[in-house]
This record gives C-alpha cells, structure tokens and sequence, in this order.
C-alpha cells in the first residue's frame, strides 16, 4: 500500500526539479532516495510508536522504492505485502468472511506472544453477558472468557503513513531546495 505523494505543494516541488533537471536524472534520482530513506524511517519509528507492533510484520513491510515511467523518476514508500497495513492506516469495518462471528481474544491465553489462538483451540461454552448483552466464550475447564463475538469491528484510522508525511514537509522541501543549490 504505497502512500500517493501527489500532495499539492509537494508534488509540484518535484515536478519543478523535474523539469529544471530532466525527469530521469542522477540528481533527482538522488533526491527521491533521501526522501524515501526518509520517509521509512518515519513510518517504522510511527508504527513502534503508536503500538502497532504485535508480530512486527506491518513493520517489517515498510519500505521505499525508486522507479521511473514515461514521467520520470517517482518514489513509492508504504506497506508491501501485509493486507492489513491499509486500514490501520485509512480505517474501516472489518467483519467475517467464513463465519457469523468475528472472535476477538480478550485473554492472555488467547493472544499469544506472535500467534493468535484460535477458538478451536480452545472447549469452549458461549453465553451472553447479563450486563452488557454481548456474546462471549469462556474455557469450558476453568471458566476464564477467552473471546469476545461480534458482527464486526470498526478499526480507527491510524493515519502512520499520513504522520511521517506531514513531519517530514520540511525536509522534503529541502532535499529538493538542495538539489538546486
């Protein structure tokens, strides 16, 4: 999921040194990798930051590339890879697909360390709670409620990608200042 730098007054910045310099080169070039090492930098310190770490996949995927089209030399930073990098950044409803219920672990011992548990994995009885009305599974043995049922789940958006972004304006506008010093 690369972010989209059309970004007004940055997108015309670079389309400035473009045209100064040609679209493909070595200065342009250079200046859009600083700006992604940049930017990647920002989002992964973002990611940590905002507690998005659990596997440290989303993290993992972070990354920048430059390419080039018909226009030039362009920079791709984002996630590549993790389906889920999109709504942590933008939001959304999030709800089953192969079953009527999404389960949500609300127990240590169904949130593993780096691999969720399943239901399955559990002997489970489900009731609904008398205070809130909400469908739960409890461990059949002890007792403890290991999930939570729901229809669906609407995530906030994060907007990690969005921050680095607008924290890095400035060194953006530099970097493209700087190649024409």
């Amino acid at each position: 999921m690369p972010i989209d730098v059309k970004d007004g007054r940055i997108y015309e910045r670079i389309a400035e040194m473009k045209r100064a310099l040609g679209p493909n080169s070595p200065e342009v070039r250079a200046a859009l990798t600083r700006i992604g090492i940049k930017l990647e930098g920002a989002i992964k310190a973002n990611i940590t930051r905002m507690g998005l770490i659990r596997t440290n996949h989303l993290r993992q995927s972070i990354e920048y590339d430059v390419d080039s089209d018909r226009t030039g030399d362009y920079v791709l930073v984002g996630s590549f890879g993790v389906p889920y990098a999109r709504i942590h950044e933008y939001g959304g409803v999030i709800r089953p697909k192969r079953a009527k219920y999404l389960t949500i672990p609300i127990h240590e011992r169904s949130r593993g360390k780096t691999v969720q548990r399943k239901p399955r994995d559990f002997e489970l009885t489900f009731f609904r709670s008398p205070k809130t009305n909400k469908l739960l599974a409890a461990d059949k043995t002890n007792g403890d409620i290991l999930f939570f049922l729901t229809k669906r789940v609407r995530i906030k958006p994060k907007r990690y990608i969005k921050k680095a972004l607008d924290a890095n304006r400035g060194f953006i506008y530099d970097t493209i200042r700087g190649v024409f010093s």
